[in-house]
């Protein structure tokens, strides 16, 4: 007997839509699940285009704080060390050693509901390409 595929997110439990059913995306254990369980669990939004993108290691190299964070002021920072935040049950914060900051928040960022967002690779390459375009070399 032939298995079928199910035709229910097996997270959420919502119906899965045409679309989702013909190219399912998978779940880390193979199982079809929505495209918005797998946005939440697998992909992540970049605070300056706005578009989804796989959560990869790449993410963790800049992140832009939106507002004080226990003395991290808001700005964009390269990651220099990890870990580079902590996190407990009543409070989360930066490592002051695990960043260098490199510049304010771009216009149009936008932090939606957190402190600080992290970067697709595209928008942190032009972030650098615009810090390197204003180092003043000197000494020459």
């Amino acid at each position: 007997m032939g298995e079928t595929t199910p035709t229910n997110c097996t997270k959420c439990g919502v119906e899965l839509d045409e679309e989702e059913r013909e190219d399912p995306r998978l779940d880390s254990d193979g199982d079809p699940i929505c495209d918005d369980c797998y946005r939440e669990d697998y992909q992540f939004m970049c605070c300056i285009c706005q578009d989804f993108h796989d959560d990869t290691r790449e993410k963790h190299s800049m992140i832009i704080v939106f507002e004080d964070v226990h003395g991290t002021a808001p700005g964009v920072y390269e990651i220099i060390a990890h870990p580079y935040y902590y996190d407990c049950m009543i409070d989360a914060g930066f490592y002051d050693w695990a960043l260098r900051r490199i510049g304010d928040v771009p216009d149009g960022a936008e932090d939606g509901w957190a402190a600080a967002g992290h970067m697709c690779l595209g928008c942190q390459e032009k972030i650098r390409a615009v810090e390197l375009s204003s180092i003043k070399v000197t000494g020459i």
